[in-house]
């Protein structure tokens, strides 16, 4: 009688890991092929993710990046991710332009016929990737206050085994930042850089623990004392506090004043959008009678740039903006080769 209760208690649990989902495989191991991933970023419970997954589907703009830097297929990407990538950097929209695309929510259906045999995304407040977990493995990046291409690279890295590909992009940006910092000299920190998005309905300031502030931080300039401080520490009551932006008031124009100013828009694949954003920026700096009284306006230090700028989580768009600050602040030509310059045109690409 007891060896029948051993049997049956035994089939039960074979049973039970035969059906149990491998994000709770983490007490057991995972199966051949699989290892378990854990993070303190990871927005769900440990997972098994396979070890050399071959159907992925990103749902994050910095993880389709280096996925598509470092050869790796994906078969669904988000939509917003692809289409920013390819208003960047065009010499990657190539790589993207036949991959299915997901609108937001992504379809769970969609992603079912796709058959990917891992799932990728951060975590948003609409928490959109449920569902996702019963398709394939599903692992969420929690960006939280951790916009920044290192913070989510280095997650995305680990995620796929290649942190020695994340060591030489590290080394890389490092050695740019290094040069930059020699450029600028030592009184660098003096120099208030401001971030700032124009806008009729929705002007931004960027803050210090933006990716674009981050950035900035590790080149060692000074920032105008609205925008060098977290969203918590500047006692911002509404605004994008998880992407380190946050909305101001045309009347409170002056927060977005420095010694240098940096003033840029959304991307957009779409020429005539792209060009009315161009246009709008110039017309803005030119005419708007409050912008006309900062002290970094009437000081001629203006600079208009690209949307690299707007969406700064990834390492080409990082590196974009180092030549941006070598370019507008220092009269130094880098000896470092930009690791972006092989991808802002297509002809550069092939």
């Amino acid at each position: 009688m007891r060896s029948r209760v051993i049997s049956v208690f035994l089939l039960a649990a074979l049973v039970l890991a035969a059906v149990m989902p491998l994000s709770a495989q983490d007490a057991t191991g995972c199966e051949d092929g699989f290892r378990l991933f854990e993070h303190e970023q990871l927005a769900v419970d440990p997972v098994c993710v396979p070890d050399n997954p071959q159907r992925i589907i990103s749902l994050d703009m910095p993880a389709t990046e280096f996925l598509l830097l470092n050869d790796i297929p994906i078969v669904g990407v988000f939509g917003y991710a692809a289409d920013e990538i390819s208003a960047i950097t065009p010499g990657l929209a190539d790589e993207l332009a036949d991959i299915p695309r997901f609108d937001w929510p992504p379809n769970l259906e969609l992603i079912t016929e796709l058959g990917p045999d891992l799932i990728i995304a951060f975590k948003d407040s609409s928490l959109f990737y449920e569902g996702m977990e019963a398709i394939a493995p599903l692992v969420v990046y929690d960006a939280a206050y951790h916009t920044d291409w290192k913070s989510s690279t280095a997650f995305w890295a680990e995620v796929f085994g290649k942190q020695d590909a994340y060591a030489d992009m590290l080394d890389t940006y490092n050695a740019r930042v290094g040069e930059l910092q020699a450029a600028l000299g030592d009184d660098r920190g003096e120099i208030e850089v401001s971030a700032f998005v124009p806008s009729a309905d929705y002007p931004m300031i960027w803050l210090a623990d933006s990716a674009q502030g981050v950035v900035l931080q590790d080149v060692g300039v000074g920032r105008p004392a609205s925008q060098g401080v977290t969203f918590e520490e500047g006692g911002y009551a509404e605004g994008g506090a998880d992407y380190g932006f946050v909305a101001i008031s045309q009347e409170a124009i002056d927060l977005a004043d420095g010694d240098e100013i940096f003033i840029f828009s959304w991307a957009s694949t779409d020429p005539e959008i792209a060009a009315a954003n161009n246009a709008y920026l110039e017309e803005f700096n030119q005419t708007d009678p409050l912008w006309q009284t900062l002290s970094g306006v009437r000081a001629g230090n203006v600079h208009i740039v690209g949307p690299h700028w707007f969406r700064a989580q990834t390492y080409l768009a990082a590196n974009l903006i180092l030549d941006d600050l070598f370019a507008n602040l220092t009269d130094v030509e880098p000896t470092i080769p930009s690791p972006a310059a092989a991808y802002t045109t297509v002809e550069d690409a092939q």
